[in-house]
């Protein structure tokens, strides 16, 4: 799913298989999508030496995900949250899980942890 929702975009993946039921497809298709326009549109990806790092593993019942944005433009903190991150949180509450944002002067980070046992539905 990674691989197909990504292509277009310069990342790299790393992390152990994990087995999505159809539900979960959909939902993670949707955040990194979301994650990857906005990072072609202000982040990263936006700037040609731009590229995503993206990691994961399997944290006892938890999936943790980290979103790495390197060699982008300056970004700093919103100040209200748009529909993206809105949509961001929502869907990955869905999945029991928690997201955190940091802005930081050389990209943003995006950490993701969801419970693993609501991703095969």
């Amino acid at each position: 799913m990674l691989t197909t929702v990504l292509r277009p975009y310069e990342s790299g993946m790393r992390g152990p298989d994990v087995h999505l039921g159809d539900h979960a497809i959909s939902s993670m298709a949707l955040i990194f999508h979301e994650l990857a326009t906005n990072a072609s549109k202000y982040g990263a990806l936006s700037a040609e030496s731009g590229r995503v790092e993206l990691s994961w593993s399997l944290d006892g019942e938890d999936l943790s995900i980290t979103w790495n944005e390197i060699g982008g433009p300056a970004v700093s903190e919103p100040a209200s949250e748009g529909f993206g991150s809105s949509l961001v949180r929502s869907t990955v509450s869905r999945h029991n899980g928690h997201v955190t944002w940091r802005w930081l002067p050389d990209g943003m980070i995006v950490s993701i942890a969801v419970a693993a046992a609501t991703l095969l539905q």
